[in-house]
């Protein structure tokens, strides 16, 4: 709609979501913030349910223009961006971003020659323009973003396979390295036998079984006042070299 009047209008609600932006003059309101101001330009929002008013600056003319989303709608186009509740928190804000992508909507909208995909490429522009500079939401889920739940699908389902940190990556859309920090706690919980895990000795039995004692494992552990006397050592070598000159004794 587009209005242009010196009115005061008393405190009022809508049932819509409203945006809009003020094209001459200038316009004074009480907001839930408390008293704003609008200029040429600037764009004015207000959620369903928010009490507001309008008071022109020194009783002069002031026009704009507005377009009114029923909240239902409002919810469908921007549920692929954020989930529940869905605030405006900023009455008036000098945006010149948001105003074209507002006066482009508006152009489609009261255009001549309706052009349907036009105009909702042009709301959801507007939308999301709206919400993410002016807008309080929370994200769509609470969970991982979509490439990384894919991945983690991957590991879930490869209970036997090796699962390398490459497909990983690529199945998340990130360079193999730093690994996003939604995988790391998976991976480190991640059951399945990875590509670098040691083998299992062939015959080694699956329960029970006592790993081999490696030569010299428990010799390591004396302490250097427990070695063996080295006159000891000594005359051991020495009769070792005797006796390999004795080809019958060996």
């Amino acid at each position: 709609m587009t209005l242009a009047s010196n009115h005061h209008f008393p405190r009022h609600t809508h049932d819509q979501f409203g945006i809009g932006v003020i094209a001459f003059g200038a316009h004074r309101s009480w907001s839930g913030i408390g008293d704003v101001s609008a200029d040429p330009g600037d764009v004015i929002m207000v959620n369903p349910g928010e009490m507001h008013d309008g008071t022109p600056l020194e009783g002069a003319v002031r026009g704009w223009r507005m377009i009114y989303l029923d909240p239902a709608c409002f919810s469908r186009d921007v549920s692929e961006e954020c989930a529940g509740p869905v605030e405006i928190v900023r009455p008036v804000a000098r945006d010149p971003l948001l105003a074209r992508h507002f006066a482009t909507l508006f152009a489609c909208l009261t255009g001549p020659k309706p052009d349907r995909l036009a105009e909702e490429e042009s709301l959801l522009r507007a939308l999301m323009c709206l919400l993410r500079r002016h807008g309080m939401r929370r994200p769509a889920t609470d969970g991982p973003c979509p490439t990384v739940a894919k991945a983690i699908r991957r590991l879930d389902s490869a209970s036997e396979s090796p699962v390398s940190l490459a497909e990983l990556a690529a199945l998340s859309g990130v360079n193999p390295l730093p690994t996003p920090p939604s995988l790391r706690a998976r991976i480190t919980n991640h059951s399945p036998r990875l590509p670098f895990s040691t083998p299992r000795a062939p015959g080694a039995a699956t329960s029970g079984a006592r790993a081999p004692t490696c030569p010299g494992r428990h010799t390591r552990g004396l302490r250097r006042s427990e070695s063996p006397d080295p006159r000891l050592r000594s005359s051991t070598r020495r009769n070792s070299r005797s006796l390999s000159r004795c080809p019958g004794l060996i």
